[in-house]
């Protein structure tokens, strides 16, 4: 049960200001859990713009032809050509119940990867490198599940996180009285008045209206 309640909470966590609670929830139970192995996750990094990535400034000469006369390493990136160095991640799979979940273990920010065999001696993971952050897919769920795992370990976020979520659910609620208001209004329903009745007459060219008979 609580695995179940881990999975779906983790999905909707990032989308509340209590996430750094929830994490410290969520490394105490999975204690609980087995080690499945580790992964590699990769953040791009930020290309500097002053050097456009290459990490060398072109000097020009102050006087005709004005030719690159010498090159010097960028201050903006130290030569790097990153204004934000890319993020190699270390990840523990841990097993729990019947869901996988990730813990970041350690962070190096550099150009290359860090946990290669070649320079750590062993093959760290053979599984492909994540690229980017990992997304999960929203359920309704979610929101509960962390109302009640906040109950049970963290009662302070859990009174912020359900003032929160109460106001959410009121604010959305008011929202579709005013759409439902605005779709029912006598302005926008239509009534189709019914066409007034007419007797008419058989004649032998057709049928006629009573009010033009020659009598």
């Amino acid at each position: 049960m609580i695995a179940y309640l881990l999975h779906h909470a983790n999905r909707v966590a990032k989308n509340y200001a209590y996430t750094a609670q929830f994490y410290l929830i969520k490394d105490s139970i999975l204690k609980r859990g087995v080690v499945d192995g580790y992964d590699i996750q990769h953040i791009r990094g930020k290309r500097c713009r002053s050097c456009h990535g290459t990490g060398w400034h072109e000097k020009y000469s102050m006087y005709p032809p004005y030719k690159v006369y010498d090159t010097d390493g960028c201050w903006h990136c130290n030569a790097t050509g990153f204004y934000k160095l890319p993020m190699w991640i270390c990840l523990q799979r841990v097993r729990l119940g019947p869901y996988l979940f990730h813990q970041p273990l350690k962070r190096e920010m550099m150009v290359k990867n860090p946990w290669t065999e070649n320079k750590m001696g062993w093959c760290v993971s053979e599984r492909p490198v994540i690229s980017g952050y990992i997304e999960h897919t929203s359920s309704w769920l979610g929101v509960y599940a962390l109302l009640i795992l906040f109950r049970m370990y963290d009662r302070e976020s859990y009174r912020k996180l359900k003032r929160v979520h109460l106001h959410n659910v009121r604010c959305r609620f008011i929202w579709k009285l005013r759409r439902w208001k605005k779709l029912f209004t006598w302005d926008n329903i239509v009534i189709e008045k019914p066409e007034p009745f007419i007797k008419h007459y058989q004649y032998a060219d057709g049928y006629k209206p009573i009010d033009q008979l020659p009598f």
